[in-house]
């Protein structure tokens, strides 16, 4: 078993609730609130699985989260308490069953059908349960006073006249600008996975909400939680949202810039996009 979202185990301080909570530190799981009645016994579950997370050494510290709260089901006012506790941790879905995942191997770019990942770019934004976003862009006014505008196309950027704004608003931006720069966010819904592309850039990626598997063509992968970051540079990959095992939806944030030609021996290295292409012909 492999759970690699959030959990929180209600009456998890002794019982099924202990076995249950052990378990999902055994399977990975980016952090675990163990809820009960008897804070005591809920705090020595919670040591227990920090343990486990840390991988057997009690000194060795994990950048997986346990936590134990009081709770009584029978009083509202102890359950919303609880409820917004774990917002605040970030442990914000309650993982009630687990079944196996098998992971899919890698295939080619020309391997298979769709996997349906034009769906997480043409299907709207946000993605349903995921917070919408803000974005502030500084500026002047005639006085000379900053301001907020409401960006950038190429390198350096023109600000005068509002000139990078004009062009923001008349031009549908490419998958990357040779001579610029691009922040792309994308909101991927549960257990999409992006087919195997590379475009010859250098991608800074960020996990905003959830947990992604990033795969390289090579077969290598590793797992992505919120903060952490991937530097792409020019390399093939693909992305999969595994967040709460493929049942919610995932957020991440790309700057991707231009990068010089790219060599492996004498051999040119080109991009592809696979069925992703047609979402950025421009």
């Amino acid at each position: 078993m492999e759970a690699t979202g959030y959990a929180i185990v209600v009456g998890g301080g002794s019982g099924i609730g202990r076995v249950c909570a052990l378990a999902f530190a055994k399977a990975g799981s980016a952090g675990i609130a163990i809820a009960d009645i008897n804070i005591g016994a809920a705090r020595e579950v919670a040591e227990e699985c920090r343990v486990i997370m840390a991988g057997g050494d009690e000194h060795n510290g994990s950048t997986r989260a346990t936590e134990a709260l009081q709770i009584d089901v029978t009083s509202e006012t102890s359950v919303n308490q609880a409820m917004r506790h774990v917002a605040e941790l970030r442990i914000t879905k309650s993982i009630m069953a687990v079944s196996e995942v098998k992971p899919k191997s890698v295939t080619s770019q020309d391997e298979g059908p769709p996997t349906g990942a034009e769906g997480f770019i043409t299907n709207g934004f946000p993605a349903a349960d995921l917070r919408r976003t803000q974005r502030h862009i500084t500026g002047h006014n005639a006085n000379g006073q900053s301001v907020f505008l409401i960006t950038d196309c190429e390198t350096p950027i023109e600000c005068n006249g509002n000139a990078d704004m004009r062009f923001a608003r008349e031009n549908e931006p490419p998958l990357y600008y040779p001579n610029g720069s691009v922040v792309r966010m994308i909101d991927f819904a549960p257990g999409i996975e992006s087919p195997l592309h590379r475009t010859v850039s250098v991608d800074y990626g960020v996990v905003l909400e959830g947990v992604f598997q990033l795969t390289l063509d090579s077969g290598e992968s590793r797992i992505m939680r919120p903060s952490d970051v991937s530097i792409q540079r020019a390399t093939a990959h693909k992305w999969k949202n595994i967040t709460g095992e493929g049942t919610m939806p995932g957020r991440m944030l790309w700057v991707l810039l231009p990068c010089n030609d790219i060599f492996v021996g004498d051999k040119k290295v080109e991009g592809f996009l696979g069925h992703l292409e047609k979402e950025y012909s421009r």
